[in-house]
């Protein structure tokens, strides 16, 4: 009776439920032996409605919603993770033969020169020439292949890069960026190669590149010489930390007051006349087409007489790039040797398991004997030259 009245007035009974929506579980008797269905001819289905749910009308709709939601976002993570392991694969390929290239150029083409005699840390003093950051000139002459398209995807997608930007800039980085040994992570190793027990302090001259000089020196150095003030004026080092301070929460005053002077044994650089000092050392990027097509890099040092103008120690050796291509654009125009830069990536080894591995975008490979990491490289340049003084 109850599903006559239904059938009857169907608009009185949804009235209650005009704000949901309507979920009726039904049972289906297909044997037509039904009570009330004797009237109906034999194979007909009576339908017997077991329960109504009303269900609010947005819980399908935020349903629906997240559905989407999490396929687009399983598309884009798959999106992703294609992209980063494409890329890896073709870096792979690249680091095999630019480790190859620098194991026969290691061996034919890695050379050490010292002249006895050389006097060099009895003054604590040294002048470092710096290359400037324009583009090497062997860029001019490189030839325009296709770069490989997993690495310009990558670029275009990691670094938000336009592909003609991806295309420009990784030939760029392949034949125009220059060797790291000079810069400023691998110059403060070589900091302490000069005895820490000496009168003096060690003194480190640095040529910008734009026939202007600084002094590197301790902040303890620049206290004691009545710089303090001039310090935390014009130092790059207080300059750029100034840009970052803000993740202390606290003004510059506040920060001094809590913490002090956290920079005793830091390294700051200030503006100098031309300096004194007897010894200067040269870093080169002297690469060839050759090198680069492989990407590897040869740097040259030399340790300079600036008297005489003689070259009395020299040392040439390789750095293999095991990034290539991958780095971010650099206004210093030189590979990275930053051992944190990179992503991880999800191999294959086997069945249903995979293995992530870390792929650095930054780190180069030294010859075996060169030093005991690309950072320490200048550092082991000088300490050659210091430890043949010994008798």
């Amino acid at each position: 009776m109850e599903t006559q009245d239904m059938k009857r007035d169907p608009a009185s009974f949804f009235a209650s439920c005009r704000k949901g929506l309507i979920v009726a579980l039904l049972v289906t008797n297909l044997s037509g032996c039904a009570s009330n269905s004797s009237n109906l001819a034999p194979g007909h289905a009576v339908l017997y409605p077991l329960g109504v749910i009303t269900v609010p009308i947005w819980v399908p709709v935020l349903f629906t919603y997240g559905t989407i939601s999490y396929a687009i976002g399983q598309a884009a993570r798959e999106k992703e993770d294609r992209i980063y392991s494409n890329a890896g694969q073709v870096q792979e390929l690249l680091v095999q033969k630019a480790r190859a290239y620098l194991k026969t150029s290691c061996e034919q083409d890695e050379r050490l020169f010292i002249k006895p005699g050389i006097t060099l840390g009895e003054d604590n003093k040294l002048l470092i020439l710096r290359r400037d950051d324009a583009p090497l000139p062997l860029l001019k002459t490189a030839p325009k292949e296709a770069a490989p398209a997993a690495l310009i995807k990558y670029r275009t997608f990691h670094y938000n890069e336009f592909r003609f930007q991806s295309t420009r800039r990784f030939r760029e980085i392949q034949y125009g960026y220059g060797i790291p040994w000079d810069d400023d992570a691998t110059l403060d190793a070589a900091w302490d190669v000069f005895p820490s027990s000496a009168a003096e302090e060690p003194k480190f001259f640095i040529e910008t590149g734009k026939g202007k000089y600084i002094q590197r020196a301790s902040y303890s150095f620049w206290k004691q010489a009545g710089l303090r003030e001039q310090v935390f004026k014009d130092s790059p080092q207080m300059q750029e930390w100034r840009l970052e301070k803000g993740r202390y929460y606290l003004s510059e005053a506040d920060f001094f007051q809590k913490y002090g002077n956290p920079w005793d044994d830091s390294l700051f650089d200030l503006p100098v006349d031309a300096p004194d000092a007897r010894y200067a050392l040269l870093v080169e990027d002297i690469s060839t087409l050759e090198d680069r097509t492989h990407w590897v890099a040869r740097g040259r040092l030399r340790l300079i007489e600036q008297e005489s103008g003689e070259v009395v120690a020299e040392y040439v050796g390789f750095a293999a790039n095991l990034g290539p291509g991958m780095q971010a654009k650099s206004p210093s125009r030189r590979w990275e040797d930053d051992t944190e830069s990179g992503y991880w990536n999800e191999i294959e080894s086997g069945g249903y398991w995979t293995e992530t591995i870390w792929v650095p975008t930054g780190v180069t490979e030294l010859c075996p004997n060169a030093a005991e990491n690309p950072r320490m490289i200048v550092r082991s340049f000088l300490q050659k030259i210091l430890d043949a003084k010994q008798p």
